[in-house]
């Protein structure tokens, strides 16, 4: 993806942040400067992922949730 490609966007909810393409997508919005929210339960996804992106990012925030659950 083209960090350019997402200059129009200014707030994104990444849903499974913390598989492969959720992780990847994330850092790819924090890099152009989106204030990204990740949600994963982890289910799929590993915790390595969420903390790699928080910890190199303060754009970056994360909830861990079942997005199928009121939360």
């Amino acid at each position: 993806l083209v960090v350019e490609s997402f200059k129009h966007i200014k707030k994104a909810i990444i849903t499974g942040a913390g598989g492969f393409l959720g992780s990847h997508i994330s850092e790819r919005l924090c890099q152009a400067g989106v204030e990204v929210l990740g949600v994963d339960n982890f289910s799929t996804g590993q915790a390595k992922n969420v903390k790699r992106i928080s910890t190199q990012f303060s754009n970056y925030k994360f909830v861990e949730a079942d997005v199928t659950q009121d939360w």
